[in-house]
């Protein structure tokens, strides 16, 4: 997803952005997923949003490695909230 060009923003995709587009892959293929939202003072909009996977084990964050710097994990965050969640 590296790179991923938004069709509607004709710029590189942000994390809104991007958390859309892997929860939507995630949920086309029946992963249970969900994407999470909490303070950040260093985005404009003040959140960030990040993507995590359902395991045996428990809820995991998603592995953005070999994806730009920005997309990193965070749900070790405190103040977490759960915008859109698909139980596959």
């Amino acid at each position: 997803m590296r790179g991923y060009k938004h069709p509607n923003s004709g710029g590189s995709c942000d994390c809104f952005c991007m958390s859309d587009k892997i929860f939507a892959k995630l949920k086309s293929n029946k992963v249970s997923c969900r994407i999470l939202s909490y303070y950040s003072a260093s985005a404009s909009s003040g959140t960030h949003r990040t993507v995590s996977v359902k395991y045996k084990s428990g809820w995991k964050d998603f592995d953005y490695s070999g994806m730009d710097k920005w997309y990193g994990a965070m749900s070790t965050k405190k103040s977490l909230k759960v915008l859109k969640e698909y139980k596959g």
